[in-house]
């Protein structure tokens, strides 16, 4: 009886939170002012930055511009791997240890995932600019 419960509360939670999620955004852009969609699109929005004018950017800058967002990502990245790594360590021992202690396989399991996904996550974060500089290398060739 109770997961019947539980599973009715689950479905009209989730009914909610998918309403909630259709109809923000259309309350967020009404406008009662304008019958048309009031949505701007990307060039309008452009425009209005740049004092009218719609910026044209070729291949190569955008290239350039994506390529040193990516290194920007990979810095904050890598300033927070450390601490995020150790975070997920610890918690992972821990919940080892509670599995051991109680003999739970799940959450043994659990445990050593979150373990060897912390040091995926520091190991994939501390090589990402090789592989940055080796896509970077691969666009540049392809010109």
């Amino acid at each position: 009886m109770i997961k019947k419960i539980l599973l009715y509360k689950n479905i009209v939670l989730s009914f909610i939170l998918i309403a909630m999620l259709l109809i923000i955004p259309a309350v967020a852009y009404a406008d009662g002012n304008n019958t048309t969609n009031s949505i701007p699109t990307s060039d309008e929005v452009l425009s209005k930055l740049n004092g009218g004018k719609i910026p044209q950017m070729g291949l190569e800058d955008f290239t350039n511009v994506l390529i040193k967002l990516s290194i920007r990502i990979i810095n904050l990245l890598q300033t927070l791997a450390a601490p995020i790594t150790v975070i997920a360590i610890v918690v992972g021992g821990i919940s080892y240890v509670a599995g051991l202690i109680s003999l739970n396989a799940n959450l043994r399991r659990s445990g050593a995932g979150t373990i060897f996904g912390g040091a995926l996550f520091f190991i994939i974060i501390r090589l990402a600019p090789i592989f940055v500089a080796t896509l970077e290398g691969i666009v540049k060739n392809a010109k």
